[in-house]
Protein backbone atom coordinates (compact mmCIF):
# COMPACT_ATOMS: atom_id res chain seq x y z
CA UNK A 1 0.00 0.00 0.00
CA UNK A 2 1.28 3.83 -0.50
CA UNK A 3 3.64 5.34 1.90
CA UNK A 4 3.03 8.73 3.49
CA UNK A 5 4.97 9.94 -0.13
CA UNK A 6 2.98 12.05 -2.34
CA UNK A 7 1.21 10.12 -5.47
CA UNK A 8 1.90 11.46 -9.08
CA UNK A 9 -1.81 10.98 -10.14
CA UNK A 10 -2.79 13.69 -6.91
CA UNK A 11 0.25 16.35 -7.45
CA UNK A 12 0.49 17.66 -10.57
CA UNK A 13 3.67 19.36 -10.06
CA UNK A 14 4.95 15.97 -9.33
CA UNK A 15 8.63 15.03 -11.12
CA UNK A 16 7.24 12.68 -12.62
CA UNK A 17 5.26 14.91 -14.69
CA UNK A 18 8.75 16.63 -16.48
CA UNK A 19 8.39 17.04 -20.05
CA UNK A 20 5.18 15.72 -20.66
CA UNK A 21 2.66 17.16 -22.87
CA UNK A 22 -0.28 19.29 -22.26
CA UNK A 23 -3.77 17.38 -22.55
CA UNK A 24 -4.89 17.28 -26.24
CA UNK A 25 -8.18 16.60 -27.62
CA UNK A 26 -7.97 12.64 -28.89
CA UNK A 27 -9.04 13.45 -32.63
CA UNK A 28 -7.14 12.69 -35.57
CA UNK A 29 -6.37 16.64 -35.60
CA UNK A 30 -5.20 16.40 -32.28
CA UNK A 31 -3.14 13.59 -32.94
CA UNK A 32 -0.87 15.55 -35.68
CA UNK A 33 0.77 17.56 -32.51
CA UNK A 34 1.62 14.11 -31.23
CA UNK A 35 4.80 13.23 -32.31
CA UNK A 36 5.87 9.85 -33.99
CA UNK A 37 8.96 8.98 -31.77
CA UNK A 38 8.53 6.30 -28.52
CA UNK A 39 7.23 6.99 -25.62
CA UNK A 40 4.27 6.90 -23.31
CA UNK A 41 0.76 8.48 -22.85
CA UNK A 42 -2.18 8.63 -20.96
CA UNK A 43 -5.93 8.80 -22.23
CA UNK A 44 -8.66 10.41 -19.98
CA UNK A 45 -12.16 11.65 -21.00
CA UNK A 46 -14.01 14.89 -19.96
CA UNK A 47 -17.56 14.97 -19.19
CA UNK A 48 -20.82 17.66 -19.10
CA UNK A 49 -21.41 20.53 -20.50
CA UNK A 50 -18.70 22.49 -19.15
CA UNK A 51 -16.08 19.80 -19.99
CA UNK A 52 -14.71 19.14 -16.63
CA UNK A 53 -12.88 15.90 -15.74
CA UNK A 54 -15.36 14.01 -13.37
CA UNK A 55 -13.54 12.10 -11.01
CA UNK A 56 -14.17 7.85 -11.75
CA UNK A 57 -14.56 5.44 -9.34
CA UNK A 58 -11.87 3.49 -8.40
CA UNK A 59 -11.56 0.20 -5.98
CA UNK A 60 -9.77 2.26 -3.13
CA UNK A 61 -10.46 5.94 -4.18
CA UNK A 62 -11.82 7.95 -6.82
CA UNK A 63 -9.47 9.01 -9.73
CA UNK A 64 -9.55 12.72 -9.80
CA UNK A 65 -7.99 12.58 -13.31
CA UNK A 66 -10.39 10.04 -14.69
CA UNK A 67 -7.16 8.37 -16.59
CA UNK A 68 -8.79 5.59 -18.96
CA UNK A 69 -5.78 4.22 -20.39
CA UNK A 70 -1.55 3.82 -19.77
CA UNK A 71 0.04 3.38 -22.82
CA UNK A 72 3.29 3.42 -23.96
CA UNK A 73 4.42 2.84 -27.90
CA UNK A 74 7.35 3.05 -30.66
CA UNK A 75 5.33 5.45 -32.76
CA UNK A 76 2.87 7.70 -31.04
CA UNK A 77 1.03 8.98 -33.56
CA UNK A 78 0.49 5.75 -35.31
CA UNK A 79 -0.66 4.12 -31.63
CA UNK A 80 -2.93 6.94 -31.03
CA UNK A 81 -4.33 6.93 -34.67
CA UNK A 82 -4.66 3.02 -33.80
CA UNK A 83 -7.04 3.53 -30.88
CA UNK A 84 -9.16 6.05 -32.57
CA UNK A 85 -9.75 3.74 -35.28
CA UNK A 86 -10.32 0.47 -33.09
CA UNK A 87 -12.80 3.06 -31.17
CA UNK A 88 -14.75 3.52 -33.88
CA UNK A 89 -15.55 0.09 -35.70
CA UNK A 90 -15.87 -3.94 -34.08
CA UNK A 91 -13.79 -4.47 -37.12
CA UNK A 92 -10.82 -3.11 -36.71
CA UNK A 93 -8.01 -4.31 -34.57
CA UNK A 94 -4.45 -3.36 -33.04
CA UNK A 95 -5.52 -1.74 -30.00
CA UNK A 96 -6.64 -3.42 -27.22
CA UNK A 97 -7.39 -0.19 -25.46
CA UNK A 98 -9.53 0.76 -28.47
CA UNK A 99 -11.31 -2.22 -28.56
CA UNK A 100 -12.34 -2.45 -25.27
CA UNK A 101 -13.20 1.02 -24.97
CA UNK A 102 -15.88 0.36 -28.06
CA UNK A 103 -17.05 -3.19 -26.10
CA UNK A 104 -17.75 -1.81 -23.20
CA UNK A 105 -19.47 1.31 -25.16
CA UNK A 106 -17.58 3.91 -23.15
CA UNK A 107 -18.48 6.77 -25.56
CA UNK A 108 -22.03 6.55 -24.36
CA UNK A 109 -21.46 5.18 -20.54
CA UNK A 110 -18.79 8.38 -20.51
CA UNK A 111 -19.93 10.87 -23.08
CA UNK A 112 -17.34 13.62 -23.65
CA UNK A 113 -14.47 14.81 -25.41
CA UNK A 114 -11.18 11.89 -25.31
CA UNK A 115 -7.64 13.48 -24.20
CA UNK A 116 -4.50 11.87 -24.57
CA UNK A 117 -1.32 13.31 -23.35
CA UNK A 118 2.37 12.12 -23.84
CA UNK A 119 5.94 12.62 -22.55
CA UNK A 120 8.70 11.49 -25.49
CA UNK A 121 12.86 10.86 -24.73
CA UNK A 122 12.29 8.01 -21.98
CA UNK A 123 11.86 4.71 -21.96
CA UNK A 124 8.49 4.14 -22.56
CA UNK A 125 8.63 0.82 -21.14
CA UNK A 126 9.94 1.76 -17.65
CA UNK A 127 7.46 4.57 -17.71
CA UNK A 128 4.44 2.78 -18.70
CA UNK A 129 5.45 0.29 -15.72
CA UNK A 130 6.02 3.23 -13.17
CA UNK A 131 2.83 4.59 -14.23
CA UNK A 132 0.90 1.22 -13.53
CA UNK A 133 3.20 0.84 -10.49
CA UNK A 134 1.79 4.25 -8.92
CA UNK A 135 -2.01 3.69 -10.22
CA UNK A 136 -2.46 0.30 -8.76
CA UNK A 137 -0.51 1.69 -5.62
CA UNK A 138 -3.43 4.52 -5.61
CA UNK A 139 -6.45 3.12 -6.84
CA UNK A 140 -6.30 -0.47 -6.32
CA UNK A 141 -6.80 -1.57 -9.81
CA UNK A 142 -5.42 -0.37 -13.11
CA UNK A 143 -7.10 2.14 -15.07
CA UNK A 144 -10.35 0.93 -16.99
CA UNK A 145 -8.88 0.19 -20.77
CA UNK A 146 -5.46 -1.65 -19.41
CA UNK A 147 -6.43 -5.43 -19.15
CA UNK A 148 -2.68 -6.17 -18.02
CA UNK A 149 0.04 -4.86 -15.98
CA UNK A 150 3.28 -4.03 -17.20
CA UNK A 151 5.85 -6.21 -14.89
CA UNK A 152 9.52 -3.96 -16.06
Amino acid sequence: MRSAKKSPFFDENHPLWNGWSKWLPLTKEGIKDAPRDAGAYLLRVRQGQRGRVRALSRLLRRDPNAILDIGQSGGLRVRLLRFLACAADDDVRGHMAGWRYRYLKLHERLPGRLEFCFVTGVDPVKMEARLMTEYLDDFGELPPLNYQFNWS
